[in-house]
């Protein structure tokens, strides 16, 4: 099956200061299933990392520097199997319905990457079984990257799309549904386009300042937002066909 469930984009301008120091990093991760309230408070059944045990997506963010060990429990409510994977990485562990265990790992060179289920040909994933990674250079806590431009805060956007159809499958059929092979790349068909989990205009609303850009780099914006917007939707719908696990980051 080939999909692309989301796109992680990292800009460097997380609302989280990082450590500045090597460190030991301890999450832990329920597989969980329930209704997740969409724009038009319609609830759709989906799967999720959690560490409330409320079902959400995209799971919670994981930011660690280079050089950190990341312990990581996860705890399966689901009646399927599960796993944790960090895309672009050997990094990997796998735990049966309802059952728990546990995986430390170091953390990988700076960049941001996708945590998520790859279990039933990325049925799991597209369920809601994904979260992030960000990992900062050892020892830096004001660059994405050795060298890079100084930031003052990271924001993180996670793009995912939500097919209701296949929740409602799931739900009817019970949680093992998804192991079947009964729901396929052609079936797929998202009704839903999130940021972060949430779809406009539930998405946190900014209005950035772009006037010391104007002053400084003499450079006006030249594509209208609604046109920006539509060309970014278009483009991250025609990724659907692409398989790619390694992570991709803006900076």
């Amino acid at each position: 099956m080939k999909k692309t469930l989301c796109l992680l984009m990292w800009l460097s301008v997380l609302l989280v200061q990082p450590i500045s120091y090597a460190a030991t990093i301890s999450v832990d991760l329920n597989m969980v299933s329930g209704d997740v309230a969409m724009i038009d408070h319609s609830l759709v059944y989906m799967f999720g990392f959690s560490e409330s045990g409320q079902v959400g997506f995209p799971g919670p963010t994981i930011l660690c520097q280079e050089g950190d060990t990341v312990d990581v429990t996860l705890n399966n409510t689901l009646d399927t199997d599960s796993s944790f994977k960090v895309g672009g990485t050997s990094i990997y562990k796998t735990v049966s319905a309802g059952n728990n265990t546990s995986i430390s790992f170091s953390a990988p060179a700076s960049g941001s990457y996708i945590y998520y289920d790859d279990l039933n040909d990325g049925v799991n994933r597209v369920m809601g079984l994904h979260g992030a990674l960000i990992v900062m250079p050892s020892g830096i806590t004001d660059r994405s990257f050795s060298g890079g431009p100084t930031f003052v805060r990271q924001y993180k956007w996670m793009l995912g799309n939500v097919d209701p159809v296949w929740g409602e499958a799931v739900r009817n059929n019970g949680d093992d549904y998804v192991t079947n092979n009964s729901l396929g790349v052609d079936t797929f068909k998202p009704r839903y386009f999130t940021i972060n989990g949430q779809s406009y205009e539930d998405t946190q609303r900014r209005v950035p300042d772009i006037s010391r850009m104007r002053d400084i780099l003499g450079v006006e914006p030249t594509v209208p937002l609604e046109e920006g917007l539509r060309i970014t939707y278009d483009w991250f719908h025609a990724q659907h066909n692409l398989k790619d696990d390694r992570p991709r980051a803006m900076a």
